[in-house]
């Protein structure tokens, strides 16, 4: 089960990214919010290395996989950015590659689009509510407003601008149209070159 939840043993190695508090990640990843408010409390839990809690908070921003992790929640997400995670905390990934929480959420908003996960009618708008209140609590704590995703095999390089740009044009929603003022409002002005 482990080794699903975190990559196999063989891949942290291969690139040598460390594995600090595998249960606190663990329990970040299943949104056990009071178990880990109280642990970061104690202080015991500075950053050494290797992916961060606030990256697993966002592992399922938005998705449509089956899995027994839950999506995302907003509290605990907005509790880790409260307790000093930072957004913008440059790590290495799994695959070797510069990464930060901020980034990593944005590319699971584009990862979604792609995959047609985002739904623009649900029922009474709470899900797109749920993921934009999450990238809210992102710009609001410090996330960096002109970050850029380099391009994969899968898309092109995007800036945090261009991603919003993307999903409010396509999805029509009020509560993307306001991420992407918030996102305007504390200064993002790139647009990646295609």
């Amino acid at each position: 089960w482990a080794r699903n939840a975190f990559a196999s043993y063989e891949l942290r190695m291969k690139h040598r990214v460390p594995y600090y508090y595998p249960f606190l990640s663990l329990t970040t990843k299943f949104g056990l919010h009071q178990y880990l408010e109280s642990e970061l409390a104690t202080g015991k839990y500075p950053y050494k290395g290797g992916i961060p809690l606030l990256s697993y908070s966002v592992e399922f921003l938005l998705s449509r996989q089956k899995t027994v992790y839950p999506l995302s929640n907003p509290e605990l997400i907005e509790m880790l950015l409260k307790n000093g995670q930072d957004p913008n905390l440059v790590c290495k990934d799994l695959s070797n590659h510069d990464e930060t929480p901020w980034l990593f959420a944005l590319k699971r908003v584009r990862e979604a689009d792609r995959r047609g996960w985002i739904q623009e009618n649900d029922a009474d708008g709470n899900e797109i509510r749920r993921w934009v209140t999450i990238l809210e609590s992102f710009v609001k704590h410090g996330a960096d407003p002109n970050a850029s995703i380099v391009e994969d095999r899968w898309d092109h390089a995007a800036t945090a601008l261009d991603v919003v740009t993307l999903v409010a044009e396509k999805y029509h929603s009020p509560d993307i149209k306001k991420l992407l003022d918030l996102l305007i409002h504390y200064g993002a002005t790139s647009r990646a070159a295609n």
